[in-house]
């Protein structure tokens, strides 16, 4: 038993000191373009987002010393969006507002470069299977908008900042209801996400 927990001490420290990235949680603020036949295009008022996940490297010794290839896991991804439309006649001015929630997970290769001390590069390119909902004029849509992330972060330390670029296209169904004639065309979004992550 003695053997066991100093094996495992030892594991647990040489673990600790190693300064690759491991577990990672991401707050983000994120920018959509949303443009359809039916509708205008929209571009978003404001964006929040939260997702956790963890790097699963390939190989133990780094290339070369400074990079290690690996498989990036977002096990959970939560996106709000936020859109809003200016109506104005010569009488009144009203306000039509679009609201998205997207739910998903995400799988990709990864790539970490540690040139000096604890100052990490990572790039990384996921697939993302996502559900997606979208409460417009009193109504509930939904979809399943599979989607590709193409980003990369610097960090130090247990903190760092982010950018990464998000594009999918899906078709909105009422929720509800079957063979909906006014159902949302297929509709294509584009844009950003910008965020801090915490590394531990």
């Amino acid at each position: 038993m003695l053997v066991t927990i100093l094996s495992v001490t030892v594991g647990f420290a040489q673990e600790r000191r190693d300064n690759w990235r491991r577990p990672y949680a991401n707050i983000g603020f994120s920018n959509i373009t949303m443009s359809s036949t039916d509708i205008p295009d929209l571009i978003s008022n404001y964006g929040v987002s939260f997702s956790v996940g963890r790097t699963f490297y390939l190989h133990k010794k780094p290339l070369m010393r400074v990079a290690r290839l690996g498989i990036d896991v977002t096990w959970f991804d939560v996106n709000y969006t936020n859109y809003q439309i200016m109506n104005m006649t010569y009488s009144t001015t009203t306000t039509t507002m679009y609201e998205q929630v997207e739910l998903g997970a995400q799988i990709g290769p990864s790539l970490t470069i540690r040139p000096f001390g604890r100052f990490h590069i990572h790039g990384y390119v996921k697939y993302a299977p996502t559900i997606s909902s979208l409460y417009a004029n009193g109504n509930i849509y939904g979809c399943y908008a599979p989607f590709i992330i193409r980003g990369a972060a610097v960090s130090t330390g247990k903190i760092g900042v982010g950018l990464e670029c998000r594009s999918f296209e899906c078709m909105y169904e009422e929720l509800g209801v079957k063979n909906n004639p006014e159902a949302i065309d297929p509709t294509k979004f584009e844009g950003w996400r910008a965020y801090v992550t915490f590394v531990f």
